[in-house]
Protein backbone atom coordinates (compact mmCIF):
# COMPACT_ATOMS: atom_id res chain seq x y z
CA UNK A 1 0.00 0.00 0.00
CA UNK A 2 1.04 3.14 -0.78
CA UNK A 3 0.60 4.92 2.79
CA UNK A 4 3.23 2.23 3.85
CA UNK A 5 5.77 3.32 1.22
CA UNK A 6 8.48 5.36 1.85
CA UNK A 7 11.70 6.84 0.35
CA UNK A 8 15.52 6.04 1.63
CA UNK A 9 18.58 7.49 1.03
CA UNK A 10 21.19 5.40 0.68
CA UNK A 11 24.19 5.38 2.56
CA UNK A 12 27.53 6.48 0.96
CA UNK A 13 29.57 4.83 3.89
CA UNK A 14 32.38 2.85 2.90
CA UNK A 15 35.03 1.06 4.18
CA UNK A 16 38.63 1.09 3.94
CA UNK A 17 40.12 -1.32 0.77
CA UNK A 18 43.16 -2.75 2.01
CA UNK A 19 44.11 -4.71 -1.23
CA UNK A 20 43.64 -1.86 -3.20
CA UNK A 21 46.58 -0.26 -0.33
CA UNK A 22 43.75 2.80 0.80
CA UNK A 23 44.89 1.69 4.35
CA UNK A 24 46.87 -1.38 6.45
CA UNK A 25 46.11 -2.62 9.95
CA UNK A 26 46.15 -1.60 12.31
CA UNK A 27 43.69 1.27 11.79
CA UNK A 28 40.78 2.82 13.93
CA UNK A 29 37.18 3.79 13.26
CA UNK A 30 35.54 6.48 14.59
CA UNK A 31 32.01 5.33 15.67
CA UNK A 32 28.83 6.74 16.71
CA UNK A 33 29.61 10.43 16.99
CA UNK A 34 33.46 12.36 15.06
CA UNK A 35 36.24 12.86 17.34
CA UNK A 36 38.82 15.35 18.05
CA UNK A 37 42.33 14.98 16.42
CA UNK A 38 45.14 15.79 19.57
CA UNK A 39 48.86 16.56 19.14
CA UNK A 40 51.49 15.61 21.70
CA UNK A 41 52.80 19.07 23.62
CA UNK A 42 55.23 18.86 25.82
CA UNK A 43 53.82 16.33 28.91
CA UNK A 44 50.44 16.97 27.96
CA UNK A 45 47.88 16.47 24.79
CA UNK A 46 46.37 19.14 23.40
CA UNK A 47 43.59 19.48 21.11
CA UNK A 48 44.06 20.72 17.51
CA UNK A 49 40.44 21.55 16.94
CA UNK A 50 39.79 19.52 13.90
CA UNK A 51 38.16 16.18 14.02
CA UNK A 52 38.05 12.90 12.25
CA UNK A 53 34.32 12.51 11.37
CA UNK A 54 31.55 9.66 12.35
CA UNK A 55 32.87 6.26 10.45
CA UNK A 56 36.17 7.98 9.06
CA UNK A 57 39.09 6.24 9.65
CA UNK A 58 42.97 6.68 10.32
CA UNK A 59 46.19 4.49 10.39
CA UNK A 60 47.70 3.51 13.34
CA UNK A 61 51.81 2.96 13.98
CA UNK A 62 51.22 0.25 16.83
CA UNK A 63 52.64 3.12 19.24
CA UNK A 64 50.46 4.07 22.46
CA UNK A 65 51.45 6.51 25.12
CA UNK A 66 49.89 7.15 28.57
CA UNK A 67 49.83 10.88 29.16
CA UNK A 68 47.54 12.36 32.17
CA UNK A 69 46.45 9.11 32.84
CA UNK A 70 44.83 8.28 29.70
CA UNK A 71 45.88 5.98 26.62
CA UNK A 72 46.43 7.86 23.52
CA UNK A 73 47.04 5.97 20.14
CA UNK A 74 49.63 7.59 17.93
CA UNK A 75 48.38 8.02 13.78
CA UNK A 76 49.72 8.19 11.07
CA UNK A 77 48.16 11.48 10.34
CA UNK A 78 50.65 14.45 10.10
CA UNK A 79 49.90 17.49 12.12
CA UNK A 80 51.73 20.83 12.37
CA UNK A 81 54.25 19.55 15.17
CA UNK A 82 54.51 16.28 14.56
CA UNK A 83 51.85 12.74 14.61
CA UNK A 84 48.09 12.90 15.44
CA UNK A 85 46.95 11.09 18.34
CA UNK A 86 43.53 9.96 19.02
CA UNK A 87 42.10 8.91 22.73
CA UNK A 88 42.09 5.16 23.07
CA UNK A 89 38.05 5.62 24.63
CA UNK A 90 36.97 7.65 21.52
CA UNK A 91 38.99 4.83 18.90
CA UNK A 92 37.45 1.47 17.27
CA UNK A 93 40.87 -0.55 16.74
CA UNK A 94 41.07 -3.12 14.04
CA UNK A 95 44.14 -5.07 14.87
CA UNK A 96 45.53 -8.20 12.48
CA UNK A 97 44.56 -11.33 12.97
CA UNK A 98 47.54 -13.80 13.38
CA UNK A 99 46.38 -17.15 13.29
CA UNK A 100 43.55 -18.31 11.23
CA UNK A 101 40.22 -19.76 13.09
CA UNK A 102 39.92 -23.44 13.57
CA UNK A 103 38.94 -25.75 10.72
CA UNK A 104 39.15 -22.93 7.79
CA UNK A 105 42.01 -23.52 4.93
CA UNK A 106 45.35 -21.25 4.32
CA UNK A 107 44.03 -19.51 1.51
CA UNK A 108 40.27 -19.60 2.59
CA UNK A 109 37.96 -16.40 1.92
CA UNK A 110 36.39 -15.69 5.55
CA UNK A 111 34.64 -12.63 7.66
CA UNK A 112 35.65 -11.36 10.93
CA UNK A 113 32.56 -9.94 12.57
CA UNK A 114 33.03 -8.42 16.08
CA UNK A 115 29.41 -7.85 17.90
CA UNK A 116 30.70 -4.95 20.45
CA UNK A 117 32.61 -3.19 18.08
CA UNK A 118 30.61 -3.10 15.04
CA UNK A 119 33.63 -3.99 12.78
CA UNK A 120 33.80 -6.78 9.50
CA UNK A 121 37.70 -7.67 7.78
CA UNK A 122 37.69 -9.56 5.24
CA UNK A 123 40.76 -12.09 4.95
CA UNK A 124 41.90 -14.36 2.39
CA UNK A 125 43.97 -16.70 4.72
CA UNK A 126 46.03 -14.31 6.94
CA UNK A 127 45.71 -11.25 4.61
CA UNK A 128 43.18 -8.60 5.58
CA UNK A 129 41.87 -7.16 2.15
CA UNK A 130 38.96 -4.96 3.35
CA UNK A 131 37.85 -3.53 6.81
CA UNK A 132 34.71 -1.56 7.85
CA UNK A 133 32.25 -1.17 9.87
CA UNK A 134 28.80 -2.98 10.28
CA UNK A 135 25.38 -3.53 12.45
CA UNK A 136 24.77 -6.57 14.35
CA UNK A 137 21.99 -7.26 16.25
CA UNK A 138 20.85 -4.86 18.44
CA UNK A 139 20.33 -6.90 21.16
CA UNK A 140 24.16 -7.41 21.30
CA UNK A 141 26.11 -10.21 22.41
CA UNK A 142 24.15 -13.78 22.46
CA UNK A 143 23.34 -15.22 26.36
CA UNK A 144 23.70 -19.29 25.41
CA UNK A 145 20.59 -20.94 25.83
CA UNK A 146 18.15 -18.13 24.29
CA UNK A 147 16.53 -17.72 20.99
CA UNK A 148 18.97 -15.11 19.36
CA UNK A 149 16.06 -14.71 16.69
CA UNK A 150 14.02 -13.33 19.63
CA UNK A 151 16.40 -11.38 21.10
CA UNK A 152 17.48 -9.53 18.33
CA UNK A 153 21.61 -10.98 18.92
CA UNK A 154 23.72 -12.34 15.97
CA UNK A 155 25.20 -15.67 16.89
CA UNK A 156 28.47 -15.89 17.92
CA UNK A 157 30.58 -18.93 16.41
CA UNK A 158 32.35 -19.90 13.06
CA UNK A 159 29.89 -20.49 10.12
CA UNK A 160 29.57 -20.84 6.36
CA UNK A 161 28.11 -19.12 3.45
CA UNK A 162 24.86 -20.99 2.62
CA UNK A 163 23.46 -19.09 0.01
CA UNK A 164 24.18 -15.60 -1.94
CA UNK A 165 21.01 -13.93 -2.93
CA UNK A 166 21.13 -10.65 -5.29
CA UNK A 167 17.99 -9.13 -3.50
CA UNK A 168 15.94 -11.58 -1.02
CA UNK A 169 12.45 -10.26 1.13
CA UNK A 170 13.48 -10.01 4.62
CA UNK A 171 10.54 -10.29 7.63
CA UNK A 172 11.22 -10.81 11.69
CA UNK A 173 8.09 -13.01 10.81
CA UNK A 174 6.83 -16.34 9.42
CA UNK A 175 3.72 -17.13 7.23
CA UNK A 176 1.65 -15.38 4.85
CA UNK A 177 -0.10 -13.00 6.65
CA UNK A 178 3.55 -10.92 7.98
CA UNK A 179 2.69 -7.10 9.29
CA UNK A 180 6.30 -6.34 8.37
CA UNK A 181 9.02 -6.93 5.72
CA UNK A 182 11.49 -5.61 3.58
CA UNK A 183 11.54 -5.69 0.29
CA UNK A 184 14.74 -6.59 -1.89
CA UNK A 185 17.68 -6.70 0.34
CA UNK A 186 20.41 -6.33 -1.63
CA UNK A 187 23.37 -8.42 -1.47
CA UNK A 188 22.52 -11.25 1.06
CA UNK A 189 24.73 -13.73 2.25
CA UNK A 190 23.09 -16.35 4.37
CA UNK A 191 25.51 -17.99 6.81
CA UNK A 192 23.51 -19.46 9.54
CA UNK A 193 19.85 -18.61 8.22
CA UNK A 194 17.71 -16.68 9.17
CA UNK A 195 21.40 -15.01 9.91
CA UNK A 196 23.05 -12.93 6.93
CA UNK A 197 25.51 -10.56 5.80
CA UNK A 198 23.41 -8.11 3.71
CA UNK A 199 22.90 -4.06 2.76
CA UNK A 200 20.68 -2.11 4.42
CA UNK A 201 19.84 0.77 2.58
CA UNK A 202 17.20 2.25 5.48
CA UNK A 203 20.05 3.07 8.21
CA UNK A 204 23.13 5.22 8.55
CA UNK A 205 24.38 3.71 11.92
CA UNK A 206 27.35 1.19 11.39
CA UNK A 207 29.31 0.43 13.76
CA UNK A 208 26.03 0.94 16.13
CA UNK A 209 23.95 -2.37 17.35
CA UNK A 210 20.75 -1.93 15.24
CA UNK A 211 19.71 -5.21 12.67
CA UNK A 212 17.50 -7.83 14.09
CA UNK A 213 20.56 -10.14 14.42
CA UNK A 214 21.92 -10.00 10.85
CA UNK A 215 24.95 -8.63 9.93
CA UNK A 216 23.68 -5.19 8.17
CA UNK A 217 26.57 -3.35 5.51
CA UNK A 218 26.52 -0.04 4.14
CA UNK A 219 25.25 -0.61 0.31
CA UNK A 220 28.93 0.08 -1.27
CA UNK A 221 30.19 -2.17 1.01
CA UNK A 222 27.65 -5.25 0.86
CA UNK A 223 28.18 -5.17 -2.83
CA UNK A 224 31.85 -5.52 -2.53
CA UNK A 225 31.99 -8.49 -0.62
CA UNK A 226 29.19 -10.14 -2.10
CA UNK A 227 31.72 -9.93 -5.44
CA UNK A 228 34.81 -10.83 -3.40
CA UNK A 229 33.19 -13.76 -1.49
CA UNK A 230 32.85 -17.58 -2.05
CA UNK A 231 30.94 -18.87 -3.89
CA UNK A 232 31.31 -17.01 -7.00
CA UNK A 233 27.67 -15.60 -8.86
CA UNK A 234 27.64 -15.07 -12.17
CA UNK A 235 26.44 -12.00 -13.69
CA UNK A 236 22.96 -13.93 -14.79
CA UNK A 237 22.46 -15.82 -12.16
CA UNK A 238 20.01 -14.84 -9.00
CA UNK A 239 22.42 -16.22 -6.48
CA UNK A 240 24.22 -19.71 -5.27
CA UNK A 241 24.50 -21.99 -2.75
CA UNK A 242 27.75 -22.42 -0.51
CA UNK A 243 28.11 -24.61 1.56
CA UNK A 244 27.85 -28.40 0.54
CA UNK A 245 27.66 -27.46 -3.42
CA UNK A 246 30.89 -28.99 -4.75
CA UNK A 247 30.57 -27.79 -7.75
CA UNK A 248 30.25 -23.82 -7.33
CA UNK A 249 33.60 -24.27 -5.59
CA UNK A 250 34.66 -22.88 -2.31
CA UNK A 251 33.04 -21.59 0.18
CA UNK A 252 34.04 -18.59 2.48
CA UNK A 253 33.68 -18.74 5.86
CA UNK A 254 31.59 -16.05 8.62
CA UNK A 255 33.23 -15.95 12.00
CA UNK A 256 31.89 -14.07 14.45
CA UNK A 257 32.95 -13.11 18.16
CA UNK A 258 32.04 -10.87 20.37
Amino acid sequence: PADRVRPFKPSTFRGADLAKGEAKLPLAFMRVKARPKYARDGETMTPTGASWGVRTWVELTGTSEVVGQKRWLQTREQGDVGPLYVAEDDATVINAETELPHGLQPKQKWFLVRITSGTLVAYEGLVPTYATLVSPGVGGVPVPGRDPVKDSTTPIGTFTVTFKDRAATMSPEKGKNRAFWIADVPFTQYFNPPFALHAAYWHERFGELVSAGCVNLSPIDAERMFRWSDPQVPAEWQGATGAGAKENGPTSAVVVRR
